[in-house]
């Protein structure tokens, strides 16, 4: 996931998130684990950013290499 410029032109990184993106988010990240591409110390600490995120430009910032 990355952020992009919006049909307007303008940062999407700023606009809030809904519960079921933020669902949607940990579950790729529980597909990753799964694959082996994420420790467990790893998995637990960007499910936890995830969890915590409000905005689309944290939640990108937990998942820049998958």
């Amino acid at each position: 996931m990355t952020t992009s410029d919006g049909p307007d032109g303008r940062d999407d990184a700023g606009l809030l998130l809904s519960d079921a993106e933020r669902l949607h988010a940990l579950t790729a990240l529980g597909d990753h684990y799964a694959a082996g591409r994420l420790g467990d110390a790893e998995f637990h600490a960007r499910s936890g950013d995830v969890a915590a995120a409000r905005t689309l430009g944290a939640l990108t910032a937990s998942l820049p290499d998958l």
